[in-house]
């Protein structure tokens, strides 16, 4: 069993934060983060209806040009050909 998440901010420091907000972390380089994701759930932006198949072609991509993926092998919940 995994052991309980610790809080990051104490109680009382929640209670000050607007969650209305947009908080960001400009102390972080990206030359030392190996991995990281966008969340495309529109809380921050509208993005245009061609940017769903850009990204999709543009990991499809990469997994069967870097990492020698074949497309029509299942991968997770999905398949690379869309």
């Amino acid at each position: 069993m995994a052991p309980p998440p610790v809080d990051l901010l104490p109680p009382e420091v929640c209670s000050l934060l607007n969650p209305a907000a947009i908080y960001a972390n400009n102390e972080i380089s990206l030359r030392d983060v190996e991995v990281y994701g966008f969340d495309y759930d529109y809380t921050l932006a509208q993005y245009s209806d061609t940017l769903h198949p850009e990204i999709f072609n543009a990991a499809r991509d990469i997994l069967v040009e870097h990492y020698k993926v074949r497309p029509d092998q299942p991968l997770g919940a999905g398949w690379l050909n869309g």
